[in-house]
């Protein structure tokens, strides 16, 4: 694997390999984080294939941006 993820890619780990998502497929969460307060932003989708939950961590400074694209999850 080599180069970053796209937005709409995540990485799912059972089959090591890049999957891509389709935008209704992702939602924004909140990751809890005891040494940063207010959590760490990330984005979620579930493969299907697999039946793995696949999360990403995102800036903090794109999290509304991304949260009005995608939505809560």
């Amino acid at each position: 694997m080599t180069g970053k993820l796209k937005q709409n890619q995540f990485y799912c780990v059972s089959e090591r390999k890049r999957v891509t998502q389709k935008d209704e497929e992702i939602g924004v969460v909140m990751m809890k984080n005891k040494k940063l307060k207010g959590g760490v932003p990330a984005l979620k989708s579930f493969h299907e294939k697999s039946g793995t939950t696949m999360y990403k961590f995102i800036p903090r400074n794109s999290y509304l941006k991304m949260l009005n694209k995608y939505g809560k999850y």
